[in-house]
C-alpha cells in the first residue's frame, strides 16, 4: 500500500513545548492505481488462429472452420469460430498447410497446398474483426505465405534440384495475382520443393523461407536475396530435414524442427539456426518428450507452427495419420523455451495453418 502523510499543522519544537505541537496529524492510505482491476503480472493474452478440418462421417462432406483460441491455453481448448467454409477442393487431409497473421490489418491468411492435384490452390483471407472470409484462386506454383508490414509474400521454385531457380512473389490480396519482386537461385545439396518450405519474419525488414536445409532470406527494404545452406548432413536414405521455421524474438534468432525421418535412431529436436555460419544448435529433444498417445514423431510435411514471444514458447500441430485413427485428431504441442519443457493437448479434428497474434 502507498502511504501519503499530510501534515495539517506544523509544530515548531524549538519555540513551543511538546504539549503545544503536532496538532492534527492525519495518515491517508490508498490502493495502488488500478486496484483489483489490474491483470496479474506475466500473463500472456495472445490469440491463435488456425484451420480446423472435420468430415461428416455419413456424407463425407468436409468442413474447414477458421477458429481462434487464446492464451493462456486450456484443455480442451476454448475455441471461437471465425467462419465455416464448405470445402470441395481437398483431395486428401494429409497435405501441407500454411498460416500467417497480419497485425497491421487483423487478417489471417490460410493456404492449403494441393501439391498432387491439378486443381488450383486457394488462399483464404479471414478478417478477424468482421469474420468475413475471402477465397482467392492462386497459382499452384507457390508456397509458404508470410505477412510483413501489411504485404503478403510467397516463394515459388521454378526449376528442380540441384540448381533451383526461385522467385519471391507479392500477392494482391484482392485478386490473388502474384508479382515477382525478386529472384535468385540455389545450388541444393539434398531436397528442396514447395511443399517442404516454411516461412517466418523478423517483423521489421526480412522474411525467411526454409526448405529441408536451404534457407532463403529476403530483405524487403534493400530488395536483396541471400541463400544459405544449413549445416546438417543430408542422406537420401535417412532424409534429414528442417521444418517449421519461426523467428525467436527474445534472442533474435531462427528456430526450427530438425528431423531424421528414416534414421534407426530417429531424432526430432528443436534447434536454433545461425544465419551467418549455417550451424544448428540443439535446444530440446522433442521425440523423447512426446506422450505415448502421440505417434512418437512430428511429420515433416504436415505440421504447422507458431512462436509466442510473450511466453517464449514454440507451438507445433501434429496431425495423427488418418489411416491409423478412427476419427480425425491432432496434437497441439507447446515447447516452453524458458524451462525446456513440453506439453500436449489432443484435439478431435485436424489442425492446419497455426499462427498467432502475439503483439504484447
Amino acid at each position: 500500500m502507498k502511504k501519503y502523510i499530510y501534515i495539517l499543522s506544523i509544530c515548531l519544537l524549538a519555540l513551543l513545548s511538546c504539549e503545544d505541537c503536532c496538532e492534527d496529524l492525519e495518515v491517508i492510505t490508498e490502493d495502488p492505481v488500478g486496484g483489483d482491476d489490474m491483470p496479474p503480472p506475466d500473463i500472456c493474452e495472445g490469440d491463435f488462429y488456425y484451420g480446423s478440418l472435420t468430415e461428416e462421417p455419413t456424407t463425407g462432406q468436409r468442413f474447414l472452420t477458421f477458429e481462434t483460441f487464446s492464451q493462456p491455453l486450456t484443455d480442451p481448448l476454448g475455441r471461437t469460430d471465425i467462419e465455416v467454409q464448405n470445402i470441395n477442393l481437398f483431395n486428401e487431409f494429409y497435405s501441407p498447410s500454411f498460416g500467417t497473421y497480419d497485425q497491421d490489418n487483423d487478417r489471417y491468411a490460410f493456404f492449403y497446398l494441393l501439391d498432387d492435384s491439378d486443381a488450383p490452390n486457394t488462399l483464404y483471407l479471414a478478417d478477424t474483426n468482421t469474420t468475413n472470409t475471402t477465397a482467392i484462386q492462386t497459382s499452384q506454383d507457390q508456397a509458404a505465405p508470410v505477412f510483413l508490414n501489411g504485404n503478403l509474400y510467397t516463394i515459388n521454385l521454378q526449376t528442380e534440384i540441384p540448381n533451383v531457380d526461385f522467385e519471391i512473389l507479392q500477392l494482391d490480396q484482392t485478386t490473388g495475382n502474384a508479382t515477382q519482386i525478386a529472384s535468385s537461385f540455389a545450388t541444393v545439396d539434398g531436397e528442396f520443393f514447395n511443399a517442404s518450405i516454411s516461412s517466418a519474419t523478423n517483423g521489421i525488414d526480412t522474411i525467411y523461407f526454409l526448405g529441408v536445409k536451404t534457407l532463403v532470406s529476403y530483405n524487403v527494404l534493400s530488395n536483396t536475396v541471400q541463400v544459405q545452406d544449413i549445416n546438417i548432413p543430408y542422406d537420401a536414405d535417412i532424409q534429414t530435414a528442417l521444418s517449421g521455421i519461426e523467428y525467436r524474438f527474445t534472442t533474435n534468432e531462427l528456430i526450427a524442427i530438425h528431423h531424421k525421418i528414416n534414421s534407426p535412431t530417429a531424432i526430432e529436436e528443436l534447434v536454433s539456426i545461425d544465419t551467418t555460419s549455417g550451424e544448428v544448435t540443439p535446444i530440446i529433444n522433442i521425440e523423447s518428450n512426446l506422450s505415448e498417445a502421440n505417434n512418437g514423431s512430428i511429420e515433416f510435411l504436415t505440421n504447422s507452427t507458431a512462436y509466442s514471444s510473450c511466453e517464449d514458447t514454440y507451438y507445433v500441430t501434429e496431425i495423427v495419420d488418418p489411416e491409423t485413427s478412427d476419427s480425425p485428431n491432432s496434437f497441439l504441442i507447446a515447447i516452453d523455451l524458458v524451462n525446456n519443457t513440453l506439453s500436449e493437448i489432443q484435439t478431435p479434428d485436424f489442425l492446419y495453418g497455426l499462427t498467432i497474434n502475439d503483439d504484447n
